[in-house]
Parts: structure tokens; C-alpha cells; sequence
């Protein structure tokens, strides 16, 4: 029985991996923040019950750029974009600086359960999703149930 493995918990190990891989964690940031500039941007866009195309022609652009703004892969928005974008669905765009989460800070009673893949109102890589959902868990404290 000593040569039996453990079970680690899942966001144990991630806190360490972020905590002694800084780019790491920077990815995952950077992930999470594009992530949730696309979500943003589908999540209006949907409320307001346009399609892309309807979208792009508000604001002089074509669909495939809207596309490419709702991407979680996309890291490139300009402010005047969303702001043009936010304009058109009759939003306004808002900054934030908020705290940063330091792997000491976050919270450690954080358990995470799959049972299966993430679902998502937009679609993201597995990466961005799995980032999202992870940056989410680790700088929230509450417990998250992935399902």
C-alpha cells in the first residue's frame, strides 16, 4: 500500500504551477481577459437580437470582423472598436481596474468537479475555456461545479 499514488487536488496543483511559472499565469490571464472581451461582445450582441453581419454594418465593419471580435482567441481590440460596438447596442463601454489575485491570495477551498466538457453560450478553444473557467475559479471564492 505505500507505493499507492495520492490524489492531488486539481487547483493545488495549478496554484503551484502559476505560482512557479509566471508566464504561465500570464497566458492564462491573457487568456481569460480576451475570453471575456469576446463573450462580452457576443452577450450584447445577442441580447439586442442582431447577427454579426446586422452588427458590422452599424458600425462600418463586415462580418467577419465582428467574428473575429467574439473570437476568445483574439487579443486585438481597440478601444474605439468597442466603443463603436458598444454604441450600436445602445451600451456604454466601461474600464475597471480591480485587485489582482497573487497565487496567495486566492482562495483554498475551491474544489472543482468535471463531469463533462464546459458549455459555453460562445464558442472558445478547449484552452480558452478551461483558462476562463479556471482564472474564474481561482479568483472567485466560492466552489464551482463545471457542468
Amino acid at each position: 500500500m505505500d507505493n499507492m499514488a495520492t490524489t492531488k487536488n486539481f487547483i493545488d496543483v495549478i496554484r503551484e504551477k502559476l505560482k512557479t511559472h509566471p508566464d504561465l499565469a500570464d497566458s492564462v490571464e491573457d487568456a481569460r481577459f480576451a475570453a471575456s472581451i469576446a463573450d462580452a461582445i457576443f452577450n450584447a450582441r445577442s441580447q439586442q437580437g442582431k447577427t454579426q453581419a446586422e452588427l458590422g454594418a452599424l458600425i462600418g465593419m463586415n462580418q467577419s470582423a465582428i467574428a473575429r471580435m467574439e473570437d476568445a482567441d483574439y487579443g486585438r481590440h481597440s478601444i474605439t472598436s468597442l466603443r463603436r460596438v458598444a454604441s450600436a447596442l445602445g451600451k456604454r463601454l466601461e474600464v475597471r481596474f480591480t485587485d489582482t489575485y497573487t497565487t496567495m491570495a486566492w482562495p483554498h477551498h475551491i474544489d472543482m468537479e468535471i463531469e463533462k466538457p464546459i458549455a459555453w453560450s460562445h464558442p472558445m478553444s478547449e484552452w480558452n475555456q478551461l483558462s476562463h473557467q479556471l482564472s474564474k475559479s481561482l479568483a472567485d471564492p466560492i466552489t464551482y461545479k463545471i457542468s
